[in-house]
């Protein structure tokens, strides 16, 4: 059973579920898991700790049901022009044909969204059930300048880059939806691959977007 949505939503109807013996069940989570557990807006620790207590509960949940479990914390997924972190920048780009470009020093590793499904899917084949949760990141570590920098290229029209200078920044971290992205700016958001590509034999591509990956 592959799941790609909420995972407390997905604990909270396993228990009652109708699983065969032999089934298995494939989940995302999500790095925030960890990545958000000290965030200065509470949201995004309520978040955290939401998303942790489900790992939990459903790795339990399969113990004793007796089901084999493997979560995937993706970081950053982009890819098919869906996700809620990257795409909105290239939407809004082509709505002003303005980019802003805040400059960061921390890493980031986005995944594709394919590459996520090409491991889970690599999980169900194998021919022992897989009881893990395990990182998963894109095949590149850039900063979030570059990352930026990145999704303008990949766009089908010229756009004005316009830097985004500290001050401004700081500034705009005065508003609590904005808080908690600009904190991070300068903050490492990676995950360690090694045991996902050494369990499921998958090895996701490098950051390398271009129009279709944001449904343009």
């Amino acid at each position: 059973m592959f799941s790609a949505g909420p995972l407390d939503a997905l604990a909270a109807w396993l228990p009652t579920a109708p699983l065969t013996p032999d089934a298995r069940v494939l989940a995302t989570s999500s790095m925030s898991a960890v990545s958000k557990q000290d965030a200065p807006v509470a949201a995004e620790r309520a978040l955290s700790m939401r998303l942790r207590t489900a790992e939990q509960a459903l790795a339990q949940i399969c113990a004793q049901r007796g089901v084999g479990c493997t979560v995937l914390r993706p970081t950053l997924i982009y890819g098919v022009g869906r996700d809620r972190s990257l795409t909105p920048l290239a939407r809004r780009a082509q709505r002003t044909r303005v980019f802003a470009l805040p400059r960061g020093r921390g890493l980031r590793q986005p995944v594709h969204a394919e590459d996520v499904a090409r491991a889970l899917l690599a999980a169900a084949l194998r021919a022992q059930p897989l009881d893990a949760l395990l990182e998963f990141g894109g095949g590149e570590r850039l900063s979030a300048t570059q990352m930026f920098a990145r999704i303008r290229a990949s766009l089908p029209f010229a756009t004005l880059g316009v830097p985004l200078p500290r001050a401004l920044l700081a500034l705009a971290a005065l508003h609590p939806a904005l808080r908690g992205p600009i904190t991070r700016l300068d903050q490492d958001l990676i995950a360690d691959n090694a045991r996902a590509v050494a369990a499921l034999g998958v090895t996701p591509r490098a950051f390398r977007p271009d129009a279709r990956c944001w449904g343009l």
